[in-house]
């Protein structure tokens, strides 16, 4: 038919086409919902973000376009008629409202982010506001963070903590939060409370009489323990209510205002450093794990459009009977609901093969959620009070159209000792059934998983007639707590044994050509890319991103070395340095004929770039064909998920290249 055209493969450029969408709220009577859009904007090479509202009874949608830049922390007001959200610039940061009817009649559609509504108050300007924004309960007044940095005079920086850089952020300078409250019509500003540190996230009870928020351990520093804290909003008084083992986030009051919920580690984070659901009866003060018998992250999955730490966390339903949480289940990542009382558990969301990202709720139970699918960025969807699945947004529609994909596939084995292992194969769109060149993706963490969500990167890589391969081997999470632990003080052996048993699969199955084989991985997966090419000959070529070469350099120059080190590998620089350097890729470069293709931000703290610049220098040396690319400003995660689209868009058109050319 005239007009029409084929379906074309997914380029690294189209990465600025795709929208995603963040932080779904829905009204407590249901009727309304309101999120952002985020898309890449080329000329200005960052993120924009607009407020989307709709109608769920009439369907009428409004946009509230240029919401601000770094647009975040989307709230509704009780009554649904008014929206607020942090807008952050580079001196100035400001609480905004909006009418949620003035948006609305604008009756733009989802594509239209050409013009704004022109009543928007600023409410709250302050140099750094934090991520702290609620409505008090009868609508009033907002609560909001302020965030003092403590620079010191002329540069000069004195540490007695061993957290003396944070990832993201760089050299740690002290803060001091103050939360305020602030009233919409200007008429007064209250500071609620000073907390010495920072306040990652929070909840105002239902009564407006307890603020709940998890903040940094105080004998502490590690960025892995957090306690959670209570403050009487009327006198200020504040109490740890329950001190972590662990990571402690995302608080939600039930409707009594007696009783929260959060996420926090079951223990500590060798023994069992499973995120689960708690309960905290505030009359008792004690904590409840309430799902014991799941040993699953109670998480949303991320993807390389998004991070599982910006999931939603649990909430109270059914008027305080039952407790929702996100959930990732053997690559699956769900809404569940857990009774308080019996522990009996259900699915809430439909099973199916969706990664669902975040969520909301309404007082009558239905819920808007987020969720993607192997060749479907996130969507929008909204599940009804009677549980019927409503498709809200098709934003990525006339995109998806143009691009020729192929849907995943599961991709199931057995490793060494028996165990089954799960992975996910991409096959290049129409090439036929193979045997492929083939890529071998290693996620993070190692505590990580892949899952049946969107991946970017992989798309742009099959789209170059590849194959690719990514797996959980033992050490991923969801998957249980002795699959997740199993290499602790063992990287890059069962873990190794369990990676090649998925490429000898694939060859097997007539998937995989031997002769074709490529390895890639980005944080622990750059470790495990590392240790592979120094491990055997088999892969032509490799390309680690924000790798770990030396566990021993790792230990003092990652900003969670000294900490995470030696619970990962059981030794310390001190009382066992041989054995760090004998899990370390470094120590067996001599060994690596592979071509390789290694990339580093230049911000990063979490894998610091020395570790790449350690590699590379051996590599050069040694005469092997290596290229070494270094991504400036960046942190570790923000090379993925940061400010700057540009350097993700090159990631993927670099990394995809050199697997095309190379293989």
């Amino acid at each position: 038919m005239a007009g029409q055209h084929s379906p074309r493969p997914v380029r690294a450029e189209d990465y600025w086409q795709l929208k995603t969408v963040h932080e779904p709220r829905i009204s407590q009577d249901g009727r309304l919902a309101v999120y952002f859009v985020e898309q890449a904007e080329p000329s200005h090479d960052r993120y924009r973000r607009a407020i989307h509202v709709r109608d769920l009874a009439s369907d009428r949608t409004g946009i509230l376009a240029n919401a601000g830049e770094n647009a975040r922390t989307l709230a509704l007001s009780p009554d649904g008629t008014q929206v607020a959200w942090v807008a952050g610039g580079q001196n100035l940061a400001r609480v905004r409202l909006a009418r949620v009817e003035d948006i609305l009649a604008r009756g733009a559609s989802e594509d239209d982010n050409s013009s704004e509504v022109d009543d928007r108050q600023s409410l709250f300007e302050q140099k750094v506001l934090g991520s702290v924004l609620h409505w008090a309960p009868d609508g009033q007044s907002v609560l909001v963070a302020r965030v003092q940095v403590h620079e010191p005079p002329a540069g000069i920086r004195v540490y007695t903590s061993p957290r003396f850089k944070a990832d993201g952020s760089g050299l740690v300078d002290p803060v001091t939060t103050e939360v305020w409250q602030v009233s919409v019509d200007g008429a007064f500003q209250r500071r609620i409370l000073s907390h010495a540190g920072a306040i990652a996230s929070s909840a105002l009870s239902p009564d407006g009489r307890q603020f709940a928020f998890t903040a940094a351990h105080a004998d502490d520093t590690s960025v892995f323990i957090q306690d959670l804290l209570l403050t009487d909003v009327t006198s200020g008084d504040t109490r740890v209510a329950f001190p972590g083992r662990g990571m402690t986030m995302f608080p939600s009051f039930a409707p009594d205002s007696q009783r929260l919920v959060f996420l926090a580690s079951r223990d500590d984070l060798v023994a069992d450093g499973t995120v689960a659901v708690w309960q905290l009866d505030l009359a008792r003060g004690s904590g409840q794990d309430l799902a014991p018998h799941f040993d699953r992250p109670a998480m949303g999955q991320g993807s390389d459009l998004r991070s599982a730490m910006s999931a939603s966390g649990p909430s109270y339903a059914s008027g305080g009977t039952r407790v929702r949480f996100l959930a990732t289940d053997r690559g699956v990542s769900r809404l569940y609901e857990v009774d308080p009382v019996s522990g009996a558990m259900a699915t809430v969301t439909p099973e199916d093969q969706k990664a669902v990202g975040q969520y909301a709720q309404a007082d009558n139970g239905s819920v808007l959620f987020t969720a993607s699918d192997s060749t479907t960025p996130d969507e929008l969807y909204w599940l009804d009070s009677a549980g019927r699945e409503h498709a809200l947004t098709t934003l990525n529609q006339a995109v998806r159209a143009s691009w020729d994909l192929r849907s995943v596939e599961p991709f199931e084995f057995t490793g060494p000792d028996g165990w089954t292992v799960e992975g996910f194969l991409q096959r290049p769109p129409g090439a036929g059934e193979g045997p492929y060149p083939l890529v071998l993706d290693i996620h993070g963490g190692p505590r990580g998983s892949f899952g049946c969500g969107f991946k970017f990167d992989v798309q742009a890589m099959a789209a170059r007639g590849l194959a690719v391969l990514y797996v959980n081997p033992r050490g991923s999470d969801a998957y249980g707590k002795d699959f997740a632990n199993a290499v602790i003080n063992d990287w890059g052996h069962k873990d190794y044994q369990d990676l090649m048993a998925a490429v000898d699969a694939a060859v097997d199955r007539g998937v995989a050509d031997p002769a074709r084989l490529g390895v890639t991985g980005y944080s622990y997966g750059g470790f495990m890319s590392t240790w592979v090419i120094g491990h055997t000959d088999r892969f032509k070529a490799a390309a680690p991103g924000g790798c770990v070469t030396n566990l021993v350099s790792f230990h003092g120059t990652s900003d969670i070395g000294w900490y995470w080190g030696p619970l990962q590998h059981a030794a310390t620089v001190w009382q066992d340095m041989p054995h760090l350097w004998s899990m370390s890729p470094l120590a067996y470069v001599q060994n690596v004929n592979t071509k390789t293709l290694l990339y580093h931000a230049e911000g990063d703290d979490r894998c610091p770039i020395g570790q790449t610049e350690e590699f590379y220098a051996a590599l050069r040396a040694r005469g092997r064909d290596v290229t070494f690319v270094r991504y400036p400003r960046e942190s570790h995660v923000g090379l993925w998920l940061g400010p700057t689209p540009s350097l993700r868009v090159d990631v993927v058109r670099r990394v995809s290249d050199w697997f095309a050319r190379k293989l």
